[in-house]
């Protein structure tokens, strides 16, 4: 016990002692070797327990981006596993979903019968892909807005990006997001979702990119730069980005998180993807029945909720997708803020030309994962059976 408390107590502040790995190597003097202490140094800085499992973390979750739907027990876009309610002559019983977790069901299923594991696999990539375009999407607002406030402190411009963060801050962002999704119209899909979460969560990050800025613009080579004649573009671009650059790669893993998250609270409010569509099975009943087109981990806790006391797997499932995928994000972020901390690097590499080139392949690749995540892409693969 006295060692899983000193390992907790680590990963919440790296600066405590810890005496539980007694065999841990101090960090090499360079002065003594200096090529191989160096590499012996990049480990010892690299390998730190957030950074490790967010990593593993990380790889799993786009191992299940690239594969998940091929692990899938079943396509639920051409295949829906409904199982009407019946009574079992042979075991005398009433068979209904949901179904408990079985050999069958691994995880479950849901009120209709379907695996929830599939609906898992199959409903990664839409959650994910979605929570990544949602983040970068807000690093690159508040990266502008609150550069230019930062830079030009004190000006009308800062006042009014100060005082627009500070109206939307006042607002909880969850109730802003479902009047927002709303106003845009739910039926919509997907870009409704990012467009909404994008436009209101940008307000941490331009405050914190503010704050970073004005400490920038007060440093000396920053002054040498204006002596030198550089323009207020060119210094922003060659000096305060590329030093705010690796914060912001650590800041964008742990905003993911906070979006996943976000994804989450909506889903229980029944407020996803889609929106899905509702019925009543009985025209004379209070209650409806909903259903859900595409496979997603908020839909699938919307789903789950009402039967939250009698089916408490059908909400575990999605939640605990959830809950790792935060969990992991967050851990890598933590662990990139401490690796840049002890290890600083320069970043004004991605700032070259081949920054178009990654962002390039990051288009290519998303387009390529909607595209095979598209209901289009399965029943095409059934029309081709014909």
């Amino acid at each position: 016990m006295k060692f899983i408390k000193t390992f907790l107590n680590y990963l919440i502040d790296p600066r405590v002692k810890f005496k539980g790995f007694k065999n841990r190597p101090a960090p090499p003097d360079l002065a003594k070797n200096e090529l191989g202490n160096a590499q012996s140094l990049a480990w010892y800085q690299i390998i730190n327990p957030p950074l490790v499992l967010g990593g593993i973390v990380l790889l799993g979750l786009i191992l299940i981006l690239l594969f998940g739907p091929q692990w899938a027990t079943y396509d639920p876009y051409i295949t829906a596993r409904s199982v009407l309610p019946h009574f079992d002559m042979e075991k005398s019983e009433m068979i209904a979903p949901p179904f408990a977790p079985s050999d069958i069901y691994p995880l479950g299923s849901d009120n209709f019968g379907n695996d929830l594991l599939s609906l898992i696999f199959f409903g990664a990539r839409v959650t994910l892909v979605a929570g990544a375009y949602i983040t970068l999407t807000r690093v690159i607002i508040g990266l502008i807005l609150g550069g230019l406030a930062g830079w030009f402190e004190g000006t009308w411009l800062d006042k009014v990006i100060t005082g627009a963060s500070v109206v939307i801050s006042s607002i909880p962002l969850l109730l802003s997001s479902m009047i927002m999704i709303y106003a845009l119209d739910i039926q919509k899909g997907l870009w409704v979702f990012v467009v909404a979460l994008s436009t209101l969560g940008w307000t941490e990050i331009s405050q914190l990119i503010r704050g970073e800025f004005i400490r920038i613009r007060k440093t000396l080579y920053v002054e040498a730069a204006e002596a030198l004649g550089l323009t207020k573009i060119q210094i922003i671009i060659r000096h305060a980005i590329p030093n705010v650059f690796s914060y912001l790669i650590s800041l964008s893993f742990l905003e993911m998180g906070a979006v996943l998250l976000l994804v989450a609270e909506l889903g229980f409010l029944s407020v996803f993807i889609g929106g899905g569509s509702r019925f009543s099975s009985d025209p004379f009943a209070p209650g409806f029945i909903q259903m859900v087109e595409v496979p997603e981990w908020g839909a699938m806790v919307a789903l789950g909720t009402p039967f939250f006391r009698s089916a408490t797997y059908m909400v575990f499932a999605p939640a605990l997708a959830f809950f790792v995928s935060i969990v992991g994000l967050n851990s890598f972020g933590e662990g990139l803020r401490r690796l840049f901390d002890r290890w600083p690097f320069s970043t004004a590499i991605f700032l070259r030309k081949r920054i178009i080139l990654i962002i390039a392949i990051f288009v290519a690749c998303t387009a390529f994962i909607f595209q095979r995540t598209s209901p289009l892409t399965s029943y095409q693969r059934v029309s081709s059976e014909f």
